[in-house]
């Protein structure tokens, strides 16, 4: 009887041997962060979760460090029991990767802004 203990045994094996056999560098797929060579660190992510009938197959899971991980699960959640999110991998990057993208452009802005603010309240003070 399979148990969700066994197939997480079972999955796990899997990554391993996925690891083990492709060569690949064990990274997050979308900033390339590395765990500082502590592989542990990096997470193995499901784009569709298991718990919404995603698969535990290489076709269903990308490499993701703690801060992209966080943020597939704060934008992709489910909803009601459903998971309207990405369906693959590649679909998972295209859009952690335009939602950074907007994250540093948006933060750009505003670092300009509070600059621009600071330098008039300083010359406000000096008049």
């Amino acid at each position: 009887m399979r148990t969700k203990a066994n197939e997480k045994t079972i999955f796990n094996s899997k990554v391993k041997a996925k690891r083990k056999s492709v060569k690949i560098k064990i990274c997050c797929e979308i900033c390339g962060w590395d765990g500082h060579g502590n592989q542990n660190l990096v997470i193995v992510h499901h784009v569709v979760p298991t718990a919404v009938g995603g698969k535990n197959e290489e076709s269903n899971i990308i490499l993701l460090c703690p801060n992209h991980h966080a943020i597939a699960h704060m934008i992709f959640h489910r909803k009601n029991g459903e998971y309207n999110g990405p369906q693959t991998p590649k679909l998972l990057k295209e859009k952690l990767t335009k939602y950074e993208n907007d994250w540093q452009e948006t933060d750009l802005k505003i670092k300009i802004e509070t600059i621009a603010l600071l330098d008039k309240i300083r010359k406000k003070k000096a008049n």
